[in-house]
């Protein structure tokens, strides 16, 4: 799973939700496992703190067996693999984003 085309969709999918405060993401961190994590620092979440959004590639174990990756926010995580990361990605960023909507 291409770690950029991850990253990618992420933007585009707060893009397409309507979240339009800004936002950094930070440079791409090695994990365990040679699989790559990423944070997506948002200027207010929560109560109007700062916060993230977390992306971790999925790992893959000896004869390539995949882990599944992670997705979190300040208010939900959840796992997911190559069959079902599109949705679990809606599902997630559509709650971040409709909470902080609804915090405006």
């Amino acid at each position: 799973m291409d770690f950029n085309e991850l990253k990618a969709l992420v933007k585009r999918m707060l893009r397409q939700y309507g979240y339009t405060r800004p936002y950094t993401v930070g440079p791409d961190e090695l994990l365990t496992g040679n699989n790559l994590g990423v944070s997506f620092h948002v200027t207010r979440a929560r109560d109007g703190m700062p916060d993230i959004i977390r992306l971790q590639q999925p790992e893959l174990l000896d004869y390539f067996t995949p882990l599944n990756g992670l997705i979190r926010t300040p208010y939900e995580r959840r796992r997911f693999n190559a069959g079902d990361f599109k949705e679990v990605f809606a599902s997630v960023l559509r709650q971040f984003v409709e909470c902080e909507m609804d915090d405006s």
